[in-house]
């Protein structure tokens, strides 16, 4: 009797799975699977398939409370699209973690920094600008290179005035390179 109800049991559950509709849920639980892998990040296509043009969900995923992982990735996602939304989100991930100092705080600040660094223009350096002087030299090389990216006069400026009391080699490397592509 045990073991017929337990194949019951296991049918109901195999039926039940494969009655579901393909593509399974949610846009927030497609993006967290796409965003579960470890050693990549979706690209632009795939996630815009998911979430149809809204970014919403994805600056949600990283400014909420889910797995370090994830937020982490779905910020540095972010900082592949060009677009309001998104600069938004990693505005608010910035303003929230501005003044971490280590773990995982840190980790997303670093992450929204970057994202920014890649979509961000002029108006941006305000927001970048003051975590050059941030405690963590792991910090001031992600907001190095982002003032790099971004390029413009007041940037550049910050980033030559960080060179001249910066006082670990590793950060002055990255400034220097974030200076050169001023140059350019």
């Amino acid at each position: 009797m045990r073991r017929s109800l337990t194949s019951a049991i296991l049918f109901a559950t195999v039926a039940m799975a494969s009655s579901a509709p393909a593509g399974g849920g949610t846009p927030t639980t497609e993006v967290i699977e796409a965003l579960s892998g470890v050693d990549f990040l979706p690209g632009v296509t795939t996630l815009d398939a998911i979430l149809d043009g809204d970014l919403t969900t994805l600056a949600d995923i990283a400014n909420g409370v889910g797995d370090p992982g994830v937020r982490v990735r779905a910020y540095r996602a972010l900082g592949q699209f060009d677009d309001d939304t998104a600069r938004l989100g990693l505005k608010t991930g910035i303003d929230r973690y501005r003044g971490a100092t280590s773990g995982t705080e840190l980790l997303y600040l670093a992450a929204a920094a970057e994202g920014l660094g890649e979509i961000g223009g002029p108006l941006d350096v305000v927001v970048l600008g003051p975590l050059l002087d941030a405690p963590s030299r792991d910090l001031r090389v992600v907001v190095a290179r982002a003032l790099g990216q971004i390029g413009d006069l007041a940037a550049c400026d910050l980033l030559r005035r960080r060179l001249g009391v910066e006082q670990i080699e590793q950060v002055e490397i990255e400034l220097d390179l974030a200076i050169a592509r001023c140059a350019q």
